[in-house]
């Protein structure tokens, strides 16, 4: 019996992992719960585990390939069951070719032969339902960038290919099949009002499936290019037409086309300007325009893939390759920002008391319980008192807005640096900890993620987050929300400096105090300025007020 090996979720707001490296060989005999492939996301490095006893019969993501959750990234053959020889072949696609035929809009349908399987039936053959390398939960249609099911086949005629710009239509995978957009792909196209099936966008992904990043490295070169985005259906334009500007390249490289025109120098005579059809959409009107049209006072194009190669190939840049991780990271950031409305508000907070109640103490905690006692559980046990109080940040946005999520527990997370990143682990329950408590939760996670020993439970079901960047010297810092969190608070740096201190008799006098800033970002679609600056107040005045005597 074949099992079906499945990238798992790795986290909450985890929707895609690179296989880092696979601990097992095909043919290799493979024990339950034996760990099999070793999984690189932003916050963690997991290891897989074996789902049965057997055989590891096809590896179907090669390494260093990034795939989305719940993707079949391999095959076992269970113990006792009969090997087959197609289960020592490894691929990521179906094996048996299917023929599917793209419609575009305004045109007759154009038919597969009868003789060719359904749609219906290749799907049927596919892990969970879905074409190999994508996931799509169940209440997300799976979509065929413009395909259709014809009921005849019919030859396409030349009249039916003019309203297709390049002949081309909706995007499609290699081999000719349409592409198929997960439904983080589609959200991040409809927040933008982009038509992917007429961008032309050649993917990255497994079988040349548009990932997410080709769509922001899309939306990304349009702002560098100052080209407007198409967001909506081109007009017909005769093929004709399209052979006269040049065989125009995919509306993502017109920009590119244009600036490579200005580089070239005009010649002495006037050359024959190109005839445009009055229909000709717009952008290819700008982006084929001739060296004559354009105008002479025109500045050097913002980009030159010329200038960039002949840049590093004289040494003046280097090109450093990503790691998973920094990927990881890099896009997990950008949906976060894309995702919440960020805001922020900071306070000011007089820790000269801790740090006084810290120097007094720290050398008997270190004897007694074996670790350091840090600032890092008095601002963790400051702001698990704040999250009782005010229950409103300790929530999540619904994705599709139909409410917010309270959360019953308290999982505060807390950012670690490691030595190529940044991850997260997460102290589950942390409200039913004491502060010794919570300074041993802190040392043993610290430590595991900076070992690389995080489990996938260490990393799951975080609330809100703590960031502590003044570590390093920070006095003010904007931290970045980890999704669905709908916030997150920073402790900086403890500096001394003077302050103006007001006695019961309304008196003032300029003292040297300790003093911390706090900052917060907030997701302004789950709380409003009030109750996250409310709620900054509480930790600043525990943090100020705090009995630190009794703390232990």
């Amino acid at each position: 019996m074949i099992t079906k090996i499945i990238l798992p979720q790795l986290g909450e707001s985890i929707h895609e992992g690179t296989i880092g490296k696979w601990l097992k060989n095909v043919g290799d005999t493979v024990e339950e719960y034996e760990p099999l492939v070793e999984i690189i996301t932003d916050k963690v490095n997991a290891e897989v585990p074996a789902p049965v006893r057997g055989t590891l019969s096809a590896i179907m993501v090669a390494e260093g390939q990034t795939v989305e959750v719940g993707t079949v990234i391999g095959e076992m053959l269970e113990v006792g069951a009969a090997a087959t020889p197609e289960a020592a072949i490894a691929s990521p696609v179906v094996s048996k070719k299917v023929e599917t035929t793209t419609v575009y809009p305004g045109q007759a349908s154009l038919a597969k032969p009868a003789s060719e399987p359904s749609i219906e039936a290749v799907e049927a053959s596919f892990p969970n339902g879905t074409a190999a390398g994508g996931w799509y939960e169940d209440e997300d249609e799976d979509t065929f960038a413009g395909a259709s099911l014809p009921s005849a086949p019919t030859q396409p005629a030349p009249a039916q290919l003019a309203g297709i710009p390049n002949g081309r239509g909706a995007a499609k995978e290699p081999g000719g099949k349409p592409n198929r957009y997960s439904p983080a792909v589609r959200r991040l196209a409809e927040e933008h009002q982009l038509k992917l099936d007429q961008l032309g966008l050649r993917g990255t992904g497994l079988g040349g499936r548009v990932t997410r990043d080709d769509v922001q490295m899309f939306l990304e070169n349009q702002r560098q290019l100052h080209q407007p985005v198409p967001t909506r259906a081109l007009p017909a334009t005769p093929v004709e037409a399209v052979e006269n500007i040049a065989q125009a390249l995919p509306a993502m490289h017109d920009q590119i086309a244009a600036n490579a025109l200005r580089e070239v120098p005009a010649p002495a005579s006037n050359p024959p300007k190109v005839t445009l059809p009055a229909t000709a959409p717009a952008p290819l009107l700008q982006a084929k325009a001739t060296q004559a049209e354009l105008p002479k006072t025109a500045t050097a194009p913002v980009f030159s893939e010329a200038a960039v190669t002949a840049s590093l190939v004289a040494g003046a840049e280097e090109l450093v390759p990503l790691t998973p991780m920094r990927k990881a990271i890099a896009e997990h950031m950008v949906r976060s920002v894309q995702t919440s409305p960020h805001a922020w508000t900071m306070v000011e907070v007089d820790v000269t008391r801790l740090v006084r109640h810290r120097a007094a103490v720290k050398e008997e905690f270190k004897r007694r319980e074996g670790v350091d006692l840090t600032y890092l559980p008095f601002v963790v046990k400051a702001v698990i008192d704040g999250l009782r109080q005010f229950p409103q940040m300790n929530a999540s946005w619904v994705p599709d807005g139909s409410g917010i999520i309270l959360k019953r527990e308290l999982n505060i997370g807390v950012a670690v640096d490691v030595p190529d990143g940044l991850v997260v682990p997460v102290l589950h329950r942390a409200d039913e900890k004491s502060l010794v408590g919570l300074a041993r939760s802190l040392n043993e996670v610290v430590n595991r993620a900076r070992s690389r020993k995080l489990s996938l439970a260490d990393i799951q079901g975080g609330t809100f987050t703590v960031n502590n960047p003044g570590w390093f010297g920070s006095v003010m810092s904007q931290p970045i929300l980890n999704q669905p969190q709908a916030g997150i608070v920073t402790m900086e740096a403890i500096v001394k400096r003077p302050v103006v201190v007001t006695d019961t008799e309304g008196n003032d006098t300029v003292v040297v105090r300790s003093m911390m800033n706090m900052c917060l970002s907030f997701d302004h679609r789950v709380v409003d300025g009030a109750i996250a600056g409310r709620f900054l107040q509480y930790v600043k005045k525990w943090l100020e007020s705090r009995d630190y005597s009794a703390s232990f």
